[in-house]
């Protein structure tokens, strides 16, 4: 490290015990910024393997599969293993594709530790049948209302949230106007409307807020720790207002995630591996 490079600890801010994840490199996807002039349109995993390594990001080519480094990664170390066919399931892999393809996911893993020693990995995989195509706009309209609205804070996104919420409202009317032409719509009780209108506002609605801000507070990291309360809320509450009965393994349940929490916080962050 130089003297001239600004130390990682002035970059988050205000400290907290998990560290903040901080990715200023993701404001060129927030302010709508192209990576490159000549990044193209369609599957940039299918036009990836035709770049050399360094533009591309790739750092690994296969025969059937090839591993490449997320230009926006969510967490240090994002990597995603691609197979060269454009497939949509996994299933559709040929045997010799599934077989490099979970080999290289091994491999990647074992450079990660090697390199990082990670608590752990999240391994995900996206696949989607064709007929997705239209939740897959649909999701990609709202990513894109998400990433105009900019890093406005709380002003901002009281009116994002509130539009979202009448743009849900009216999407429903046609479903309930078809209920009640066949004559399945049914009235529901006050006990009812009470309990649609907590949901519409506290779990949909002021939760979106409140976990934004805590992540402005104490960093995405620890807010996210608390997020394992959500089950055992939503268990309080089903007995509390639904009035079903308290069971031995929600309270087995409250005192592993209570003290999972407890426990995550006393330890602190994992000392960086030379």
């Amino acid at each position: 490290m130089t003297d001239a490079m600004q130390p990682d600890t002035e970059f988050a801010g205000a400290k907290d015990g998990f560290e903040r994840l901080w990715t200023p490199h993701r404001m060129a996807y927030v302010t709508g910024e192209r990576p490159s002039e000549d990044a193209g349109d369609g599957c940039p995993f299918c036009a990836a393997p035709d770049k050399d390594d360094q533009t591309g990001l790739i750092v690994h080519r296969g025969s059937t599969c090839y591993v490449v480094m997320n230009l926006f990664p969510y967490n240090p170390g994002h990597v995603l293993v691609c197979p060269y066919r454009h497939v949509s399931l996994y299933v559709e892999l040929t045997d010799e594709e599934t077989s490099e393809f979970t080999r290289l996911t091994k491999e990647a893993i074992a450079a990660i530790d090697a390199a990082s020693g990670p608590h752990g990995y999240n391994i995900g995989m996206n696949q989607d049948p064709p007929t997705f195509d239209a939740f897959r706009a649909i999701y990609a309209g709202y990513t894109v209302a998400l990433r105009d609205r900019g890093n406005g804070g709380g002003a901002g996104q009281v009116p994002f949230f509130f539009g979202m919420a009448v743009a849900a409202f009216a999407t429903s009317l046609p479903l309930v106007a078809g209920e009640a032409l066949t004559g399945g719509f049914h009235m529901p009780t006050g006990k009812g409307l009470a309990i649609l209108v907590f949901i519409a506002l506290v779990p949909s609605f002021m939760s979106a807020l409140f976990f934004m801000r805590a992540v402005a507070l104490i960093g995405p990291a620890r807010a996210g720790l608390f997020f394992n309360l959500v089950p055992v809320f939503g268990a309080l509450l089903a007995v509390l207002i639904l009035g079903e009965p308290l069971g031995l393994h929600q309270v087995i349940a409250l005192v592993l995630v209570l003290g999972g929490i407890a426990v995550a916080e006393r330890r602190g962050p994992k000392p960086a591996v030379a």
